[in-house]
């Protein structure tokens, strides 16, 4: 359903890198062994990393598994007598990914596999074919006035359906299919990295819409004879309120969050059409769920309230509802559920209340620094990337990949491939006693592009409150080193594994808010890259400096020498309970000046 080419299309050059080894690097960071005569500085050889559970892999089922957005196709029961098809069930099998690029600020396209594109951001449809007669969830909404459509207005995700109402029939010999044809999705942008810091719970409000799976019997209520008969029956179908804003509008949804406590409760609603000054507002669905990281999972459990008016289609429970929190302080959710007998897939989207002014605290990050080995000068920007508040899945193309190893793998890092021969995502994850952190490099066969990454979830404010006095960290990094006249370059040696490899040394003062510390390169007794810089919040900043003398580029060469200075940004944060963990990048690439791009992470001492 998720093919390696498709990763590979929907990536694009900034989120996809690929690579080949340059210089004297490898695409693999060592254990690291701090210790007597092997450039410890102050570690003295007698600290151990803070003991910490490892993480372990989240057995999802598929329905439950993140994603940036996801679009059912509806479907039509074939009616030829012989054929005897009494029910068609909607499938979880069907299930599409529609993750959007990396950069958007609004949700991009969704493709479907036959000939329908609908451009969301805009809310236009191009397809292909003269026949289509499109309807969709949004265009109601231009008929009322300017304030209630910007009221219901979201920036971050939309949720809705898209629907061909030119009845094209398929009429053959041994099938009859007649009605409308299309799907109902969610899509959502810029995963939320920051989160309310609140003890109040955040409340949600927006819409939500369906499709049904296809029954050959009356199933009553509002809807007309065929929509859940011959053809899966939409929310358009629903005779709801979609003009007189002085009443709740069509199917709404409302949520409350406790984001202290990490649980999420919601009611779907059904509001009739407007009769005689009065409406009947129906709730249709309880919803509970728990939070992790800026995603949620839970159930949808129907109410049963008023099957006489709603008839036969919102009777079933889904244990598999799924969704997250989209725009960079959760602004917005947005989110699905497919019911467990598979009748009905609905999907909801909401915007936070814009009266609650809330404090926020950011919790998770995701970081990415382009390299192009085919050049010396290719070092590119930091550049923020889409996260789903877990440490241990590194988000690419809006598809969320693995950076735990398999059942019985204890290597220090690392490596997972996804995908076919030729065109595999390969994955090198650091390090096997980080777990809030993981950094190092991705890339795909056959290019001269890689990247670096760093994926952390950040140690909450309260827990930064609570550390004082001063502490050790030890671990590893990647990076990469250029000369300002781009002829030459130098990458983190892989080195032994037994003895040192590539490490990273950091002393924090918490009282003093200040840290200090260095990068080295394998076998080196002193850091190649001297760290400094400041604490604010769960953050750290500051620079990174070699020392006076420079950084000879070409150590191992017969040739002149190359001696690099580097003068650059340190930018990072603590992760974990307690600050167990730290983690940032280094990142110079003026013109003018040797460049740097590089990603480190390390573990508290006892």
């Amino acid at each position: 359903m998720y093919s390696a080419k498709n990763l590979i299309y929907l990536c694009g050059t900034a989120v996809c890198l690929s690579a080949c080894a340059t210089g004297k690097g490898g695409f693999e960071t060592d254990r690291v062994q701090f210790g007597p005569g092997n450039g410890g500085g102050q570690s003295g050889g007698n600290t151990t990393d803070v003991t910490t559970p490892p993480r372990t892999p989240e057995q999802l089922a598929a329905l439950e598994e993140p994603a940036l957005g996801s679009a059912l196709p509806s479907i039509r029961r074939n009616i030829l007598s012989a054929a005897n098809q009494a029910h068609a069930p909607l499938s979880a099998d069907s299930l599409l990914d529609i993750g959007s690029s990396d950069g958007l600020t609004q949700p991009g396209s969704i493709t479907t596999p036959g000939t329908l594109m609908y451009t969301l951001a805009d809310d236009t449809l191009a397809s292909d074919s003269p026949e289509y007669d499109i309807v969709d969830s949004y265009a109601w909404r231009k008929r009322l006035s300017a304030a209630k459509q910007a009221e219901m207005a979201t920036h971050y995700v939309r949720a809705g359906y898209v629907v061909d109402e030119g009845r094209k029939r398929i009429w053959t010999s041994d099938r009859i299919s007649l009605g409308p044809e299309g799907f109902v999705y969610y899509q959502g942008t810029n995963p939320a990295t920051a989160l309310p810091n609140v003890s109040a719970t955040v409340t949600y409000k927006g819409t939500w819409d369906f499709a049904t799976d296809v029954r050959a019997q009356s199933r009553g209520g509002s809807m007309s004879a065929q929509a859940g008969n011959r053809f899966s029956a939409f929310s358009m179908h629903d005779q709801v309120n979609r003009d007189n804003e002085d009443f709740p509008l069509a199917h709404s949804s409302e949520f409350s969050v406790d984001f202290n406590e990490k649980k999420l409760s919601g009611e779907l609603w059904r509001n009739s059409t407007v009769r005689n000054g009065s409406q009947t507002r129906t709730k249709l669905y309880d919803i509970e769920a728990s939070l992790h990281g800026n995603r949620f999972r839970g159930k949808a459990t129907a109410t049963g309230n008023d099957q006489n008016i709603v008839g036969e289609y919102f009777k079933d429970n889904s244990s598999t509802l799924e969704g997250g929190f989209f725009g960079p302080n959760a602004e917005e959710l947005a989110g699905k559920f497919l019911t467990d007998n598979s009748s009905l897939f609905a999907v909801f989207a909401a915007k936070r209340d814009s009266g609650q002014a809330l404090e926020t605290q950011t919790l998770f990050d995701a970081q990415t620094i382009d390299i192009d080995t085919g050049t010396h000068t290719g070092i590119g920007n930091v550049n923020p990337a889409n996260t789903f508040g877990n440490a241990t899945k590194l988000v690419v193309g809006g598809k969320s990949f693995s950076l735990l190893p398999d059942s019985g793998n204890t290597d220090y890092v690392v490596r997972k491939e996804y995908g076919d021969a030729g065109s595999k995502l390969i994955i090198d994850a650091c390090c096997s006693n980080l777990n809030y952190i993981k950094f190092g490099k991705y890339f795909t066969e056959g290019s001269s592009r890689f990247g670096y990454y760093l994926s952390g979830e950040r140690t909450s404010l309260a827990d930064m409150a609570a550390q004082s006095g001063q502490a050790q960290y030890l671990g590893s990094w990647e990076g990469t080193l250029t000369s300002r006249d781009g002829t030459r370059s130098w990458v983190t040696d892989a080195g032994n594994p037994r003895q040192s490899g590539s490490r990273a040394q950091l002393n924090v003062d918490f009282g003093s808010k200040t840290f200090t510390g260095g990068l080295y390169a394998a076998n080196a007794t002193s850091p190649m890259i001297n760290l400094a810089g400041t604490i604010a919040g769960n953050a750290i900043s500051g620079t990174a400096k070699t020392g006076a003398g420079g950084f000879n580029l070409d150590a191992g060469s017969t040739g002149a020498a190359y001696i690099a200075h580097i003068d650059a940004a340190v930018s990072g944060a603590f992760y974990g309970p307690n600050a167990q963990e730290i983690a940032g990048t280094v990142h110079g690439n003026q013109n003018d000046k040797d460049k740097i791009g590089a990603v480190f992470g390390a573990k508290r001492q006892q």
